[in-house]
């Protein structure tokens, strides 16, 4: 993929689609499936040189999605390590364990995302970033927040 606008645009669609749910008259949020995206997380391939152009852009316009966690190491090759196959990174110099946390911070990061802190990014994604595309959308309907004399309303 070269650019990141069909990310971008898929968030977008999921705060859209929420935002319609919440103008209508009769609504039912409760019931609402949430398809909101929580969290992106954002793999970068490990070439040993810096970022790419295309990289920084990207985490850039998805920092104002929703939450961007870096996590050093991940890997789906399997390398045998002893008598068993683990997820791993292979490099000249070893092996990097990703479900070893004396090796890397995946298994922290998969259980703060999936344990610790799921709730609180739900409710960052609702009251961040999506209340500043809501306000955005809503500025672009004409509403604001002023009364008729040019006074904030309350």
């Amino acid at each position: 993929m070269d650019s990141y606008q069909p990310i971008v645009d898929y968030i977008d669609a999921q705060f859209e689609a929420y935002l319609q749910e919440e103008l209508k008259i009769k609504r039912s949020l409760f019931n609402y499936h949430d398809s909101r995206i929580h969290v992106c997380l954002y793999f970068i391939s490990p070439t040993g040189h810096s970022l790419k152009t295309l990289d920084l852009l990207t985490m850039k316009s998805l920092d104002s999605k929703g939450h961007l966690p870096f996590a050093v190491v991940g890997s789906m090759d399997e390398v045998k390590v002893g008598n068993k196959m683990v997820k791993a990174r292979q490099y000249p110099w070893g092996i990097v364990q990703v479900e070893n946390e004396n090796h890397c911070d995946f298994v922290k990061l998969r259980e703060m995302l999936i344990c610790t802190n799921m709730e609180d990014l739900r409710d960052e994604t609702h009251t961040r970033h999506y209340e500043l595309y809501r306000r955005r959308k809503l500025e672009e309907m004409g509403l604001t927040d002023m009364g008729p004399e040019n006074k904030p309303l309350r």
